[in-house]
């Protein structure tokens, strides 16, 4: 039992930054693979999650769904969802629903919901070169469950209550004979805080950017920096690798912590399954999967 204690506090000491609200920011088990690289190029629907301005380049009506245990374990669930479509006049218009909760002895601890909705258009398109533009607005809530009560078991305990707010982020992509790519996305540039009075506090925010060099539609290479306020940078390596018509490799690493993606991409006509593992060097890998399809 202690065991299990002490991951949680290892696994919080991790991934929350100095806020309420858990900044889970690998969604699609292709983004895990590449260690969140892919800040400069990305062509499909979760996009919404790294670089909104990059969903402006889709064409079809597609559907993704993730599915994740945060490090392995079955008390840390986390799902991501995105439903995205082109409209000719406007860009790509995306709905994303995420979810993520802690449990513990069967007891919810926590319950985090994220509702986003997202635009992406073209601002500059021709043969040589391009630019985008993204926004992502995405409700926050976020349940606290009970407290230990009497017991300890939290079958007493009170309801600590719920908190609700709203954030923006904003993306740019550009690229130039779709070869050389750059991208840079705030998140929460509003600085969205959460909660009351001296229990306030705000929500993770973070500048990313990133370059991706495509020299031809096999191969892509990806490199990224990503600062959250009050943390130290984290520096990101990708690579794509069209192995076969329908198999894709994909790779990537991380600094602080150092941490290694791995994983594949199967293509099936209009669908894709995506499985990826990221490591750590203290706690059990992630994995997580990932199944698109498009219209």
């Amino acid at each position: 039992m202690k065991i299990k204690q002490i991951i949680l506090f290892t696994i919080f000491s991790t991934i929350i930054v100095a806020q309420v609200a858990t900044d889970t920011r690998y969604h699609g088990a292709r983004q895990l693979a590449l260690a969140g690289s892919d800040i400069a190029w990305q062509l499909d629907e979760f996009a919404v999650y790294h670089n909104p301005a990059a969903g402006a380049w889709q064409t079809q009506t597609s559907v993704g769904m993730s599915y994740e245990k945060l490090f392995g374990l079955s008390y840390l669930p986390h799902i991501s969802t995105v439903v995205s479509s082109p409209f000719t006049s406007f860009g790509t218009t995306s709905l994303s629903f995420e979810q993520m909760s802690v449990s513990y002895q069967s007891k919810s601890l926590s319950n985090e919901m994220a509702v986003g909705l997202s635009q992406a258009f073209f601002l500059q398109k021709d043969r040589n070169s391009t630019l985008s533009m993204g926004f992502t607005a995405n409700y926050y809530s976020v349940d606290y469950g009970k407290s230990a009560g009497p017991t300890g078991d939290g079958s007493d305990g009170i309801d600590l209550g719920s908190h609700q707010t709203f954030g923006l982020s904003v993306g740019v992509q550009a690229s130039l004979h779709e070869t050389h790519w750059v991208g840079a996305w705030v998140k929460n540039i509003n600085s969205p805080r959460i909660g009351q009075a001296n229990t306030t506090s705000y929500l993770p925010r973070s500048l990313s950017v990133g370059y991706s060099y495509v020299p031809y539609h096999l191969v892509r290479t990806h490199f990224a920096m990503n600062h959250a306020l009050g943390k130290v940078s984290q520096y990101h390596a990708g690579l794509e690798y069209q192995l076969l018509s329908s198999l894709q490799i994909i790779t990537g690493v991380h600094s602080n912590p150092n941490r290694f993606g791995f994983g594949l991409r199967l293509n099936v006509k209009s669908m894709k399954i995506d499985y990826a593992i990221l490591t750590h060097p203290v706690l059990p890998l992630s994995q997580q999967f990932t199944f698109g399809i498009a219209f």
